[in-house]
């Protein structure tokens, strides 16, 4: 692992999230699986921002890895340590820090300037606003004193040794190359134009004059300049100036260091043609520092951090106190300053935070933040709101106990989300409480995944080298580094390192692709795979497929780009023009005020301040308007043709296109729903059916459509299923049942809760629906309903009306066969006593209405009342015990009134043999 430190102005959100850059054509969605390790990018990006210097507003940390894989868990360990390293003497309360890993999802790939192919391996991007949140001022942790570099250089040996990664002093390049082995990819400091040239020119001469004497090597190169010898950080190296040069070049490579001048010529050529071999690098065992290490970051947590923070070294108390003292002297000094500033700041608590307490003060961040980037909180917008800063602030407590292993977080973060089907899962913020909440969603994805059927084969039976092959020409995989093996099964293995994984988990957990990528993929190369065992070229399932995708390739060609082309220059006009008004206000505000000489000085300076403030303001609130509108562009004018293909058929099939329905639904397969939905008992060809038609419908990008009723999202058909998004409303009910039979025919699967279950099966009894249930239970209980709803019917038409009904004798309850069975059974048996009534009585009273007639019975929400013709009306008690009247009992004649707004109005007793009302 190296570390590299440097710093930026403003960008680097961008930069994380978008991860294009000169030299490659990739987004960071296509390039990297992005993992928050610490902090929050939203807050951190806000502390920039509100930073008002023109130098350097952040510092950016690179942890760049020679493996090929890291574990999560290791990742975020590393992070921590270099945390806590960074800010030995510094509280919580005092930066903003945050952290993401990109796990390569491309391998490599061919640099677009050089036409160099790059390889790419897991690094941690470390962004640390330089702010001290508690103070105000400029934030001091490594400072620019040139000694950190071997404090750092001693944490950076400490974690590779500990976590058992390859140490750059390990592996020093041997040849003189473009770009650093491990490094170019994150800085260009390749060797450019007479430099590169000259350093050829010394190696060859080198070799060619057998050189083996680092005198002889001075002497070569005196005849080309001035030669100093100077001190480095790995040792001394030589720097030669030539003739009318302004600066020196350093000699900086392994080549010209005195260890490899002294080989002999031939040992050196073999050197030089040594090639490394491609292989997969996992890294070695951990190990212990060293004394000296352990010594040198010793020094650091005891000293040093405290000093850099404390003392400056231009200051008084450096120079003439600290400098000239002996150790207990300088740690004295150090423990005085320290009280000095705890005392200043934090009036509160003058003791020292203590480093490992992180959740008692992790508050405090917020109110730091708060004082300097405050004067905003109105106006930043969405992206950069205070408000929505200090929800994530404050959610760092939950976050630091699930980082701690805390157990149910994560069962409380997920509770009671839909079941994962397969689709995009992102993080909702790019935070830690984001990350832990959708890692298990994730997983879950993926294990459900595993279980269908189709998955299962093509883990079986897909030859791992022809996933390989198709990697290496989409992904930039290098197969030369990977071994084929079998598992116990006889499945395919491809081993990565120590791991031995299946062709699924390759793609997930070696190559970092979500499962919605991953799905195509497998099925793509298993296509391909059957096709040639039949020895015919792999094509699309049927004609119609065929066609689609040819009208897609014309209407990207002749729709799709010219209008995203066109609404992306005009997003550009429309910025370009926000950000002049910007500027002319501006420029008008100071050229105002700089006019008005009423103004004392202090007031003209004050005044400046609001003005440079509210620009500020506006340009950060232009920004968050900004980046909405990008990705609301991105989203709608997508690249890539998996995110566009689905669109295409998403607006063909608005348009009536069956075929274009037909083939989201095939190419997005999606695992079945939870909640409540109707299947057929066999497989159907899924079509929309006549029965819909006047409807309002939304399609989906995955196939699915769903309908709205009464204004609201009623039903969804994915093609499979029909899902029942209201399950508590009849009509609703109703129109699901009609669409499943119209759909899959006259035998049905229900799925759901026990009074879901049994709801469908009142209402295709009372509306007299040809339907049949698989289940057992419910089958028996909907011909139980026919049978007493035409014996109530026979009773109803022979009977005096207003007289009570004859109960009809009620046939035994089904019997249980299994377990599974036993809710339902169960719900049936106790729904049964009210089945008579719930049959014919799902009339509900309307507005304006007036009943008269006998109460037949009641259950727990409501009074059924017999009003003639066989027809019964349910009142809800609730509603009549508004009346102050009391309930009505069983057998009592009333008269029910209600007024327009189906409030009930009056509820009277009847006397019917004397003719009167009470």
């Amino acid at each position: 692992m190296l570390i590299r430190i440097r710093g930026g102005n403003d960008g680097v959100k961008a930069y994380l999230e978008n991860g294009q850059k000169n030299g490659r054509q990739f987004n960071r969605d296509e390039l990297d699986e992005r993992v928050v390790l610490a902090g929050d990018l939203e807050i951190c990006d806000a502390v920039i921002q509100s930073i008002t210097s023109k130098a350097n507003r952040y510092d950016h940390i690179t942890l760049a890895f020679k493996e090929d894989f890291i574990e999560t868990s290791a990742l975020r360990l590393i992070t921590e340590e270099f945390r806590q390293f960074a800010f030995a003497a510094h509280g919580d309360d005092e930066y903003s820090f945050y952290a993401e890993a990109h796990n390569p999802k491309i391998k490599s790939y061919a640099d677009l300037a050089t036409g160099k192919r790059v390889e790419r391996k897991p690094h941690i991007h470390i962004v640390i606003p330089s702010r001290n949140l508690l103070t105000g001022q400029s934030l001091r942790y490594f400072g620019q004193d040139k000694t950190i570099e071997a404090f750092i250089d001693a944490l950076q040996e400490h974690i590779n040794r500990k976590y058992g990664l390859a140490s750059p002093k390990d592996h020093r390049r041997l040849k003189i190359t473009d770009a650093s082995e491990m490094i170019s990819r994150y800085k260009g400091d390749e060797f450019k134009g007479a430099n590169r040239q000259l350093k050829e020119q010394l190696l060859n001469a080198m070799v060619d004059h057998d050189i083996v004497t680092f005198a002889g090597f001075h002497e070569l190169l005196n005849q080309h300049g001035a030669v100093v010898v100077r001190k480095g950080r790995d040792g001394d190296y030589l720097n030669v100036t030539l003739p009318d040069a302004n600066k020196g070049i350093n000699l900086k490579e392994s080549v010209f260091s005195r260890e490899f001048i002294e080989l002999p010529t031939s040992e050196k050529l073999q050197r030089l043609n040594q090639t490394t071999p491609l292989r997969y690098e996992s890294g070695p065992a951990g190990r212990r520092s060293d004394d000296a290490i352990q010594a040198k970051l010793a020094v650091w947590h005891d000293t040093k951090a405290r000093q850099i923070k404390y003392l400056h070294s231009a200051g008084k108390i450096y120079k003439q106190e600290y400098q000239p003292a002996d150790w207990a002297t300088c740690r004295a000094i150090l423990s005085r300053e320290e009280a000095a500033f705890n005392h200043k700041h934090r009036q509160e608590n003058h003791e020292r935070p203590d480093a490992g307490a992180l959740i008692a003060r992790i508050g405090k961040n917020l109110d730091a933040a708060e004082r300097h980037i405050g004067a905003a909180r109105a106006s930043l917008g969405t992206l950069g709101s205070i408000e929505h800063a200090r929800g994530f602030l404050a959610a760092r407590t939950a976050l630091r106990a699930v980082a701690a292993g805390e157990p149910g977080y994560d069962r409380d973060q997920v509770a009671g989300q839909q079941r994962v089907r397969f689709q995009v899962i992102r993080r909702r913020a790019d935070n830690m409480i984001g990350q832990l909440c959708t890692e298990p969603l994730a997983r879950q994805q993926i294990s459900k995944a595993a279980e269908l059927a189709e998955f299962k084969k093509i883990r079986t039976h897909l030859e791992a080298h022809r996933l390989l092959d198709y990697l290496s020409k989409t992904h930039g995989l290098m197969p030369e580094k990977y071994d084929i093996t079998q598992g116990p099964d006889g499945s395919p293995r491809i081993r990565c390192g120590h791991r031995h994984l299946n062709v699924s988990d390759f793609l997930t957990r070696e190559m970092n692709l979500p499962w919605h990528e991953a799905a195509p993929i497998l099925r793509e190369c298993y296509a391909a795979q059957r096709a040639k065992m039949r020895n015919e070229p792999a094509r699309p399932a049927d004609n119609s497929s065929k066609h689609l995708w040819q009208a897609f390739q014309e209407w990207k060609r002749e729709v799709h780009a010219p209008q995203a082309k066109n609404a992306w220059q005009r997003q550009q006009q429309s910025e370009r023009e926000r950000r002049a008004v910007i500027k002319a206000d501006w420029q008008r505000d100071s050229s105002g005020i700089h006019a008005d000489h009423t103004l004392f000085t202090a007031q003209r300076r004050a005044a400046l301040s609001v003005a440079r403030m509210a620009r500020a303001v506006a340009e950060q609130k232009l920004r968050g308007q900004i980046a909405i509108e990008r990705a609301d562009h991105r989203q709608k004018y997508p690249k890539r043709h998996y995110d566009l293909y689905p669109q295409f058929l998403v607006t063909c099939a608005e348009q009536g296109d069956e075929q274009a329905l037909a083939e989201l639904r095939r190419k997005y397969v999606e695992a079945l729903p939870e909640g409540d939905y109707i299947q057929p008992a066999a497989t159907h060809e899924a079509t929309r059916h006549t029965v819909l038609q006047s409807l309002s419908y939304r399609i989906h990008r995955n196939g699915d459509v769903t309908y709205t009723l009464k204004g609201q999202a009623a039903l969804t058909d994915t093609g499979q299923v029909v899902k029942v998004l209201q399950s508590t409303d009849r009509d609703v009910i109703e129109t699901a049942l009609r669409l499943a039979q119209a759909k899959f025919g006259e035998k049905l699967s229900i799925h759901g809760s026990a009074e879901f279950k049994l709801r469908v099966v009142e209402i295709a009894v009372q509306k007299n629906m040809r339907v049949v249930f698989v289940d057992p239970v419910l089958e028996a209980h909907r011909l139980r309903l026919v049978s007493e709803r035409m014996a109530v019917w026979a009773t109803m038409k022979h009977r005096p009306q207003h007289q009570p009904t004859t109960q009809h004798p009620k046939p035994p309850a089904p019997r249980v066969q299994s377990t599974q069975e036993a809710p339902v059974a169960l719900a049936v048996e106790q729904f049964h006593t009210t089945a008579l009534i719930a049959t014919f009585a799902n009339k509900p009273a309307r507005a304006n209405g007036r009943y008269l007639g006998p109460i037949k019975r009641e259950d727990a929400y409501y009074l059924y009342q017999d009003v003639g013709m066989g027809e019964l009306v349910r009142h809800a008690k609730a509603d009549l015990a508004k009346n102050n009247r009391g309930l009505p009992k069983n057998g009592t004649d009333v008269d029910i009134r209600y007024d327009a707004s189906r409030h009930v109005q009056q509820v009277r007793e009847l006397q019917r043999s004397r003719g009167i009302r009470r």
